[in-house]
């Protein structure tokens, strides 16, 4: 029937959906609703993965995405191979000092830490900050993770030290 088909027609095509599906999921992590995020990720990353191949450029914000749902439910371990996809991408299109790929590594940092690869994300942590200063800009993210894990390596003052500079540079961030 053709009113079938006009509201076929009407419905929103595959990407659209999974960029509707992702910004879901970021807005169910804004509200501390990480288990719904993930699954949100995960069905968006599949749709886009569909539509776009699972090489595809574009997929990378995906599977961040589906990383920070899992960091957020405290999952590092499973958002890894999701972190190592968006840095691989991240670092190919947009360089290592970029702030695309310096929030990405900070993200697997915290992942790795989570996952209990400890000295792994004690090393990132350091590289991570020296990549976001080659760049010349102080991002939140990247200092965040520095601060917890200074934390739990047990250098509070160094936390500190980085939670402060992570304050003062969300300053204004929604």
């Amino acid at each position: 029937s053709s009113a079938a088909s006009e509201v076929y027609k009407r419905q929103p095509e595959g990407r659209t959906i999974a960029y509707r599906l992702q910004r879901l999921a970021h807005m169910q992590m804004r509200l501390g609703q990480y288990a719904a995020a993930v699954t949100s990720a995960r069905r968006a990353l599949a749709i886009i993965e569909q539509h776009a191949g699972t090489g595809a450029s574009v997929v990378a914000a995906f599977h961040n995405a589906v990383a920070m749902a899992l960091v957020g439910t405290r999952h590092g371990g499973e958002a890894l191979p999701h972190a190592d996809q968006a840095v691989a991408v991240a670092t190919a299109l947009f360089g290592p000092a970029h702030d695309n790929t310096v929030n990405a590594r900070a993200l697997r940092t915290e992942a790795l830490w989570q996952a209990g690869r400890r000295a792994e994300a004690a090393q990132e942590e350091r590289d991570v900050l020296a990549a976001m200063d080659a760049g010349g800009r102080t991002l939140w993210r990247p200092l965040l993770v520095a601060g917890l894990v200074a934390h739990g390596s047990g250098e509070p003052a160094r936390a500190l030290a980085h939670l402060d500079r992570a304050a003062a540079a969300s300053a204004g961030d929604a």
